[in-house]
């Protein structure tokens, strides 16, 4: 099981305000898995407000309970450098401070992005639900303490003596990051328990088809006539008569993706077979496979099948505890935290030894 939606990188790096525009739009819809969280000073969700908390050394404050501002910078500077390596040599070192949305009146950076909408409600998750492991008296049982001391050393001991000090952390502020990601995962886990994890191929499968799009019904039986009865090629019918503007040729279908009608036409098709002409929305499609059954894409698709299974499993327990919480946030040390480039610094492999060392325990 994943533990967050961890690692976002925005997509096609060509493509890419497009992509941060869509993402910025399923978060203000409230789609976006895990980023249900409120903004600096707006909204939490519990419906309260989130007030600034202007002392301290923590990052923000649920109720009582804080979260060190040290432990946030190791995130933080993860994602940084992840972000960096993918898009730095692309868009240049400046690329943090590029507009990449428009929210109200406010125009959204690339580091607001990564800020506001991945890092911090990521944060607010981890505390949270370390605040409902102790409530359900959850701990890190001993035999699997070794593989976060495993975990803590190969991070710590990597990190330079200028991300060390960047960071500001000790030793026992890297354990206790990665203990509170683990943390994290076992309340998810107990909520979870009774997900039955047992997802069929033929649910889960992923078939790869081309499709004519047409939005005239008797346009799209001309097509079909010319393919069907005159042998014409299909990627030539398909170049001169799809309407859909899309340059995907091979596209990798779901089930969870499509209408019951669409399905039942699609998934019945074997390899090289062509569909009749039906209706999907306001189009009319023709559809040949090219593969019923992708089985890297089909794996892939079993397993996030799976997380968001157990996303609702724990989700909904997660709210109801949330309701009456009241998160304030360290404005002061919020603001602390800048994307800038620095070549000096790559802590960016946080994540990469959670999965090697921590993430086996529950894999």
């Amino acid at each position: 099981m994943r533990v967050f939606m961890r690692r976002r990188r925005l997509g096609n790096p060509i493509t890419i305000l497009i992509a941060v525009g869509v993402l910025l739009l399923a978060l203000i819809a409230g789609i976006l898995l895990f980023l249900h969280f409120s903004k600096p000073k707006e909204t939490d969700p519990s419906g309260g407000k989130v007030s600034d908390v202007s002392s301290g050394t923590y990052l923000f404050m649920i109720d009582d309970q804080g979260f060190p501002l040290a432990e946030a910078r190791i995130i933080f500077m993860n994602y940084e450098c992840l972000n960096e390596k993918v898009y730095c040599s692309i868009l240049g070192e400046g690329f943090w401070s590029s507009i990449v949305a428009r929210e109200q009146d406010h125009n959204v950076s690339f580091a607001e992005y990564i800020k506001d909408y991945c890092v911090l409600p990521e944060l607010v998750c981890v505390k949270a639900l370390t605040m409902m492991a102790a409530d359900l008296e959850i701990t890190v049982p001993e035999e699997d303490k070794t593989y976060l001391e495993a975990a803590t050393n190969q991070f710590y001991n990597n990190l330079s003596t200028a991300e060390k000090e960047t960071l500001g952390v000790s030793y026992e502020t890297c354990y206790k990051t990665f203990e509170d990601y683990y943390l994290a995962h076992l309340v998810m886990e107990y909520y979870s328990k009774d997900v039955n994890r047992e997802i069929s191929d033929e649910a889960a499968r992923v078939a790869v088809v081309r499709e004519i799009r047409i939005h005239d019904k008797d346009r799209a039986l001309e097509a079909y006539k010319l393919i069907k009865e005159e042998g014409k090629n299909f990627d030539t019918v398909l170049n001169d008569y799809d309407e859909s503007k899309d340059e995907i040729l091979n596209r990798y279908v779901k089930r969870q993706d499509h209408t019951d009608q669409y399905n039942e036409i699609v998934f019945a098709l074997q390899e090289n077979d062509l569909s009749t002409v039906f209706q999907d929305g306001e189009d009319y499609l023709i559809v040949k496979c090219i593969d019923s059954f992708d089985d890297k894409a089909t794996a892939e698709n079993k397993s996030a099948m799976v997380d968001e299974m157990i996303y609702n499993a724990w989700y909904d327990d997660y709210q109801e505890y949330m309701k009456d919480k009241k998160t304030r946030l360290n404005k002061t040390a919020y603001d602390s935290v800048v994307f800038t480039y620095q070549e000096e610094i790559d802590a960016s492999d946080f994540f990469e030894i959670y999965d090697k060392y921590v993430a086996q325990l529950y894999k």
